[in-house]
């Protein structure tokens, strides 16, 4: 009895893990989460009238993916920061982490916040070059200072 059910264990890690998502998978999937997001953030803003602070071109960009291997892969496979750009006079951008759950084959979001992007340090238009400066503590410093989100 206890080796039919080894037999069993170990033929659904080989499935499990022979029917891992392809990254071209994974990245589509976040890119219509992304958009998704963003079309119900500017949805929630027409919803508050509000709308008068949209910018003419709401935007996303991916500034951070990482695709995980071996044991950290067992939870979760792939790890992804998204930028949104929806404002068009405050020079803020909402950051969200999100992270793939490796079982059940779906991105779930994390984290939520706003970020202050300071005037002269980076535009809406050079969004994929974000700058990270070495200070001379050695730490990283980024043009960019927390703002809690109060869900």
């Amino acid at each position: 009895m206890y080796r039919g059910i080894y037999y069993a264990s170990f033929s659904l890690i080989l499935l499990l893990l022979g029917c891992s998502p392809s990254a071209d998978r994974i990245t589509n999937q976040l890119n219509k989460l992304a958009s998704s997001d963003l079309s119900d953030i500017l949805n929630d803003m027409r919803d508050r009238n509000i709308d008068s602070v949209l910018s003419s071109e709401p935007s996303f960009v991916i500034h951070d993916f990482r695709l995980f291997k071996g044991d950290t892969a067992r939870m979760f496979m792939a790890y992804a920061e998204v930028r949104f750009f929806y404002l068009k006079s405050i020079k803020l951008m909402q950051v969200r982490k999100y992270r793939y759950n490796t079982l059940a084959g779906i991105w779930e979001r994390y984290d939520i916040k706003l970020k202050h992007q300071f005037p002269g340090k980076t535009s809406n238009k050079i969004k994929k070059n974000i700058n990270l400066k070495k200070s001379n503590s050695g730490k990283k410093e980024n043009d960019y200072m927390d703002v809690k989100v109060n869900e």
